[in-house]
């Protein structure tokens, strides 16, 4: 079957691309034929030395996703390059195993939050107003990198997972966008990287199993793969095992349909019980005349 959304021709800007998963899904883009602005905090000198590689096909510019501006930046630094940009990958992350209750900093957990949350809430924004303002009335597509903490929080990185949650949240409210853009997430388990497989923390919690731990290059085709798909919008795929099958994640249907069982039943038993709505709340006099002396 065909893809419905072919990435030939089509621009990409990955961040984080100089990491593991950010270089494999570069490669996999670049295999499919589409151009690829790596997106990096790292030392230009390593990120333009990477792209040199790829000819004319992939360029490199610094960003930092804490910064608005350098977020600004990078968007321009692609459409002055390519002429336009048609794919966000929302990829840069930081993940540490700090006891949050006992060693981990303040600092280090501002880090986790503004790396793995605000910067791609910030990058979706502004990709969404260009494309929104594209005058070739070109679509868009976003792909946010979660993972299955956010759908299974473990002690250890409580935080990491906040914000991996907290982004399939944001993956999920954003369906309505499309078609104009398609915003979409991954959650893969433990991936095959530097980070992870260094991680004394993780090694000695057990928190890893490794016959599920999911390959750089699993992860790149399940990119491609939920780039090409058009019926992907809101969507949040998981990927495990050595198969890495990328099924979808129904949390959100399943917890509106609970929510609607319980609103329904609690009309059910207001009605039976004879309850009506709560009394109108009416402030006295006095305590406006208190609150009124209180704010001058």
């Amino acid at each position: 079957m065909p893809a419905e959304y072919s990435v030939s021709g089509k621009v990409a800007l990955i961040t984080g691309a100089l990491g593991a998963i950010g270089t494999a899904i570069a490669q996999k883009l670049l295999t499919n034929g589409a151009k690829v602005v790596f997106a990096d905090i790292r030392d230009v000198n390593e990120g333009t030395e990477l792209v040199a590689k790829y000819n004319n096909n992939a360029c490199y510019v610094h960003c930092d996703v804490r910064s608005s501006e350098d977020i600004a930046n990078a968007l321009r630094h692609a459409v002055a390059t390519f002429g336009r940009l048609d794919i966000l990958v929302n990829n840069a992350a930081v993940f540490t195993v700090e006891s949050l209750y006992r060693t981990e900093t303040f600092a280090a957990i501002q880090m986790g939050i503004d790396v793995n949350l605000r910067g791609p809430i910030e990058f979706s924004r502004q990709f969404v107003q260009y494309i929104w303002e594209d005058k070739a009335n070109r679509s868009g597509v976003i792909i946010n990198m979660a993972s299955m903490s956010g759908c299974m929080p473990t002690r250890g990185i409580e935080v990491y997972a906040a914000t991996k949650s907290a982004l399939l949240n944001f993956t999920h409210a954003s369906k309505s966008l499309a078609p104009a853009v398609r915003v979409s997430a991954l959650a893969p388990y433990y991936v095959d990287t530097p980070a992870v497989n260094q991680s004394k923390g993780l090694a000695k919690s057990g928190i890893i199993k490794h016959q599920l731990v999911v390959s750089t290059e699993q992860v790149a085709e399940a990119t491609v793969r939920t780039i090409q798909d058009k019926k992907s919008a809101g969507k949040a795929y998981v990927l495990i095992g050595n198969w890495a099958v990328r099924a979808n994640l129904f949390i959100y249907e399943f917890s509106f349909i609970a929510i609607m069982v319980v609103a329904f039943f609690s009309l059910f038993v207001a009605k039976v019980k004879g309850i009506g709505p709560p009394p109108e709340f009416v402030q006295s006099q006095d305590a406006l005349t208190r609150d009124e002396k209180k704010t001058k």
